[in-house]
């Protein structure tokens, strides 16, 4: 029986250098709902998505892989960036292509979950105004938290980052939906203006300003996505605090 079930699981073609990553993948996803195929190299990778047409592809930079075959299989892509870089845009949508980023080491059960839900999005099971980006996940471990209150966010290693009024509002906004994307109206009415005379470009600049705000006093960086068209998204766990 337990075969017969393993055998309907989601098919993840894993194409990444490190061996380590990838052994941890394979012993692992297994128990959380997927099917793990393994690359070391990028000359293995189309005959594998031709051979097994996998539902997902998860790649490294260590592994080059020519645009092209993405957009051939039209296969949703899962990119892992090493731990110091930052993924530009998670969510985006090109002819069906979604491409999601992670930074390892990474919680199994929040992987799993996410490769589960970009999947149902390649499959427009969800429609664009309800796109998910990240599990919702009300008791997930090591979550952020905000303090509205008293203007204070904290990351999962437990630092405080003092807010401020504006920046509060925004991530209040963003948690409030967590794992989905808000609209860049939706954020400029939040913080009490007008669209039709607000400069978007100043969401952008509160936003590299909340990032460096984090990165001087925490290791995790602060895991809000711009997405592309649309707004922007906390994707990762965050709890709400009066």
């Amino acid at each position: 029986m337990h075969n017969e079930t393993i055998k309907t699981h989601a098919l993840l073609l894993v194409a990444i250098a490190d061996e380590s990553l990838r052994l941890q993948l394979l012993e692992g996803l297994p128990n959380h709902g997927w099917r793990v195929l393994t690359a070391a190299s990028s000359a293995e990778v189309p005959a594998l998505l031709l051979q097994h047409h996998p539902a997902a592809l998860m790649v490294d930079p260590g592994i080059e892989l020519p645009e092209m075959i993405l957009e051939s299989f039209r296969i949703p892509c899962v990119a892992l960036l090493p731990q110091q870089e930052e993924a530009a845009a998670v969510g985006l949508m090109r002819d069906r292509l979604i491409t999601m980023c992670f930074t390892p080491p990474f919680n199994l059960d929040w992987l799993a979950a996410s490769l589960s839900a970009l999947v149902r999005l390649c499959r427009g099971e969800n429609s664009r105004e309800g796109r998910w980006f990240y599990p919702r996940t009300d008791e997930a471990p090591d979550a952020w938290i905000l303090f509205a209150g008293t203007w204070t966010l904290q990351a999962p290693g437990g630092e405080s980052i003092r807010l401020s009024q504006t920046e509060t509002t925004f991530i209040a906004a963003l948690a409030h939906k967590p794992g989905q994307a808000v609209s860049r109206r939706e954020m400029v009415e939040a913080l009490g203006h007008d669209m039709e005379y607000f400069d978007l470009r100043r969401l952008d600049t509160l936003v590299s300003r909340l990032r460096v705000k984090v990165n001087n006093v925490s290791s995790i960086t602060l895991p809000v996505r711009s997405i592309h068209a649309v707004g922007y998204a906390f994707v990762a766990p965050i709890h709400l605090e009066d």
